[in-house]
Parts: structure tokens; sequence; C-alpha cells
């Protein structure tokens, strides 16, 4: 091999390392737990900015048959066409830590103009499943507002700890699979129906 190849190699091992340590140098994801006063629920609120990879990641958590490569709580998600349009349905399995175990949640997901993802269970073993999450992006910039409701039955108290890992490691594996990925080589396909 010729010095020319092993600093062109160098260089590109360099580039590739400096890629992935910056993306997980910037996955920073504020949350906070507020009790919704008309619906008596907790609403779980997340909010997070990263610097680089804004269009990647958005096709990363619009892409839900990935999802189970996100989170190893999440084990499978099969998706089917919605009765209701411009909306899909998604079957999501999880393996949650003992004591939760083993739920499902068939959820109605609409895309506003892709910068949004709203959801909500329209049947499934978990108390209760829906949310919001919304993207902002200034060219490579993008931030991130999730709020969610997601009820197994055990007390919330006693949940915040698992909710806040499960949203936290989801939204920075996401962000790190876009950073993976790189520019244009995912496609929003990825997220439609079995037909």
């Amino acid at each position: 091999m010729s010095t020319r190849s092993v600093i062109r190699l160098l260089c590109t091992a360099l580039t590739l390392l400096t890629t992935c340590s910056a993306a997980r140098a910037e996955q920073v994801i504020n949350t906070r737990f507020i009790n919704d006063a008309a619906s008596g629920r907790e609403v779980m609120k997340a909010q997070a900015t990263f610097s680089r990879y804004g269009d990647e990641l958005r096709k990363v958590l619009l892409s839900f048959r990935g999802y189970a490569d996100l989170h190893p709580w999440i084990t499978e998600t099969e998706i089917s066409n919605s009765p209701v349009e411009g909306t899909s349905q998604v079957l999501i399995r999880f393996k949650f830590p003992w004591p939760v175990g083993k739920r499902w949640s068939r959820i109605e997901v609409n895309t506003d103009g892709q910068d949004v993802i709203a959801w909500r269970q329209i049947e499934g073993t978990l108390n209760a499943n829906e949310g919001r999450l919304q993207f902002a992006t200034n060219g490579q910039n993008v931030r991130i507002d999730y709020s969610a409701v997601l009820s197994t039955g055990f007390p919330d108290r006693w949940a915040r700890g698992y909710k806040k890992q499960f949203v936290t490691e989801f939204i920075n594996a996401a962000h790190l699979r876009a950073a993976e990925t790189g520019p244009g080589t995912l496609r929003l396909a990825d997220s439609t129906p079995n037909e």
C-alpha cells in the first residue's frame, strides 16, 4: 500500500471518528413532567437541539419500520393503512423492564407536513399512548419538541425514570443513526405501509 493510500485511509477514518464523536457530544435532552389539569394525566415533555443532521434525523424518526433498531424496548413495528386519510396505523410491540414486561400499542399516526408527528393509541395493552413530536429546522440545525402521555398502569411517580430513559435513549439513538447514515441515503419510503 502506498503512502498516499495510507494517508487517504487515515483521513477518512479521522473524518468518520470526528462525525460520530460530534453526534454523540451534542446529545443533551431536557425532560420534565407536568400534570395536565384538564385530563388529570401526567405529560412528559422533552426538548433537544442538535446542530447537525437535522434532515437525516427527521427521516429517521419518520421511518417507523426502523424503530425496533433504535431501542431495545421496542421489539417490533408493523405499519398498515389507516381508514383515516393522511394517517398510518403503526403496531408497536414493547418489552419493557420488569415489572411492566411485554405490551403492545396500535397507534394512529398523522405526519403534518413532515414537521410534526402526532399519534394516539386506538387499541393496545398500554393505558395511554398519545403525543406529538415537532421538528423546527434551520439549515442543518434541528430542535425537537416532544410531548406525550405514556401510561403502563403503574403510578406515574414510579414510571418517570423509565419514561425519561426510554425517550432520551430513543432520541439519542435516532440522532446517532442520522449521523451514521449521512445526507441523502435514507428514504422516507421506509415508513409507508406494506401493500
